[in-house]
């Protein structure tokens, strides 16, 4: 069963997309239910899969390698389908009939064991599937050898599955022994060392080891720039990176530097280009933390120009940079000059997303603040009981974006002297964050 890696957020960070298993018939009256061509193609998959495990057993006999093979041919189909437990059971059977016949440190064992560890994965049973990658891991070692280039997927794998569970320190250590390994085989300058450094890097910001996560950084940094030019796309990522690592540090001076080299890079295919976005952004949130304004007003409007001209007027990223250009105008005061940014981006948010989706509560909620800045009670208590209305609605009544609601309301019904309400808003919002901790 082929690994599958996690997704990187926002250009390293880990995520795995959970699914829940149904039978097909369940399925068939629900939104998400395949269309009946596709469930008539799942059962002949099955059907053809069962046929094939049948001759192989009669073939073979009931406990032979082949048919070991068959049940994790079955496995996979059920997977696909997302009926985990009936995947699970073939899997089991076929890893028992590996142990029996090849013995229990045999590679073929370890390659079994890890395919039951990427469906309990799949499924996000995250402390289900570590033994088992654990124990592929020892067999492979044993089998290749402690330094083998072989190790570094399984070592990759696990430490992924200690990120996800938040085990930072072991999955330094998993990152580390793989960067070790790539090292001894390759040399320290070889380009697949890259993955290795970045991926340490991140996991040292993510614990707040600074030092670490910029020394790991600039020696990527490095590598790129000699693998690929200074030029190119993969250096902008890794000037990106080490930028924040000084913008979290307060060392804005060397993070402008970096994040404006990225943007260089970015404008090298034009000016225009939708890859500015990610820059412009961070210059103009790190001018707006300095108090540079206009400059910070400048990069919005830019990336405005940018995200209008590459999706379209109405469309979700155009919204984003609006959204942006409100809290700037808020944050100095100038509700008058937000105003007519937050309604533009709420129209958009109505229109790509539909009336009561929680984007657009949020949207209300964002113009609420505007309007009670402008002294606009009636106007954003109006937006706030329509944000409310849609976040009970979605979430139910006791969920942590419903107390968001609720802080704002609590505070407008404070400038508009109601007391008592205002005092319970604020009790309701604080109870529901007491329930959700």
């Amino acid at each position: 069963m082929e690994m599958k890696k996690f997704a990187m957020l926002p250009v390293l960070a880990c995520g795995l997309l959970l699914f829940f298993a149904h039978s097909a018939v369940a399925q068939t009256g629900s939104p998400d239910s395949p269309p009946l061509n596709e469930l008539i193609k799942q059962e002949e998959d099955v059907r053809l899969a069962r046929k094939s495990l049948v001759e192989a057993e009669r073939t073979y006999g009931v406990n032979h390698v082949k048919v070991a093979e068959e049940l994790e041919k079955i496995a996979t189909v059920y997977e696909k389908q997302r009926k985990y437990a009936a995947a699970e059971h073939f899997l089991r059977r076929a890893l028992k009939i590996r142990e029996a016949e090849l013995g229990e440190n045999h590679i073929e064992v370890a390659a079994a064991l890890r395919s039951f560890g990427e469906l309990y994965l799949e499924q996000g049973k995250y402390a289900a599937a570590e033994p088992l990658f654990k124990r592929a891991l020892v067999i492979e070692a044993n089998t290749h050898g402690p330094d083998s280039l072989k190790l570094v997927a399984p070592l990759i794998r696990l430490a992924e599955l200690q990120e996800s569970q938040r085990q930072f320190a072991v999955a330094i250590q998993l990152h580390e022994r793989a960067l070790a390994i790539r090292e001894k085989n390759l040399g320290p300058d070889h380009r697949d060392l890259d993955g290795s450094l970045m991926k340490l890097a991140h996991l040292h910001q993510v614990i707040g080891q600074y030092d670490e996560a910029e020394a790991l950084l600039k020696r990527a940094l490095a590598l790129r720039e000699k693998t690929f030019g200074a030029e190119s796309s993969a250096v902008k990522v890794a000037l990106f990176n080490l930028a924040l690592v000084y913008q979290v540090q307060g060392f804005n001076t060397e993070a402008e530097a970096l994040l404006k080299r990225a943007l260089i890079i970015d404008e090298m295919g034009g000016s225009d280009q939708p890859g500015a976005l990610t820059p412009i952004f961070y210059l103009a949130k790190l001018y707006e933390s300095q108090h540079r304004y206009p400059a910070a007003e400048d990069m919005h409007k830019r990336a405005l120009a940018i995200a209008e001209k590459a999706y379209g007027a109405d469309h979700a990223e155009v919204a984003k940079v609006l959204e942006n250009m409100t809290g700037l105008y808020r944050e100095q005061g100038k509700f008058a000059e937000a105003l007519p940014f937050a309604i533009r981006s709420l129209g958009i948010k109505e229109k790509v997303y539909g009336q009561n989706q929680t984007e657009v509560a949020k949207c209300l909620n964002n113009l609420a603040l505007i309007q009670i800045g402008l002294a606009q009670y009636a106007d954003a208590e109006r937006s706030l009981n329509r944000a409310l209305k849609i976040e009970e609605s979605n979430y139910g009544s006791d969920h942590p974006n419903v107390a968001n609601v609720l802080d704002t309301l609590s505070d407008l019904y404070k400038k508009q002297g109601k007391a008592e309400l205002s005092v319970w808003a604020d009790a309701r919002a604080k109870q529901i964050r007491r329930n959700w901790r």
